[in-house]
């Protein structure tokens, strides 16, 4: 483990797309390590978790849960941090992010090759309102108090890890 007082943050160069053929090789032959997560908030007593209108394949139309790859040098509460500020415009302080458990996905195609992701799934405890800017990824977002069985089976199953129902 590296202490943070060696540990040099990720530089912009190592950091964002690959080139097509590159991650192409890698959808092909390893699992993709990400973060995911939820927004939690409480309202009258009752637990909503927020999820997003995909815009992209794989899973275009559908209620999924935000998140993205983890960068090289980056930990795992810094990529939490960095994919809620990409796709939702929100930055969650480090003491309201909670590690979940790990789920793997078995995807559709993505650049026409089925791929596996590793989801390092966390919850991160929202204002009661934040307001979300979204990036292209997301049509809208909207809060839920349960799992509908109609969304794709990785976000039903990392819901239920968090402790929601159908």
């Amino acid at each position: 483990m590296v202490s943070k007082k060696t540990r040099k943050s990720p530089s912009p160069q190592n950091m964002g797309r690959l080139p097509d053929k590159t991650y192409q090789q890698i959808l092909r032959s390893v699992p993709v390590a990400t973060v995911d997560f939820i927004l939690i908030r409480t309202i009258a007593g009752r637990k909503e978790f927020m999820l997003g209108k995909r815009t992209e394949e794989p899973y275009k139309n559908s209620w999924f849960v935000p998140g993205g790859r983890i960068f090289k040098g980056e930990t795992l509460i810094e990529s939490v941090r960095r994919n809620c500020q990409r796709e939702l415009g929100i930055k969650p302080a480090a003491k309201d992010i909670f590690f979940i458990g790990c789920i793997d996905a078995f995807n559709p195609p993505k650049m026409g090759i089925p791929w596996h992701s590793i989801w390092h799934f966390y919850k991160i405890n929202a204002k009661a309102s934040p307001k979300p800017k979204l990036n292209r990824e997301n049509a809208e977002v909207r809060w839920f108090l349960k799992i509908d069985q109609r969304w794709p089976l990785p976000v039903r199953r990392a819901l239920a890890l968090a402790g929601f129902e159908d």
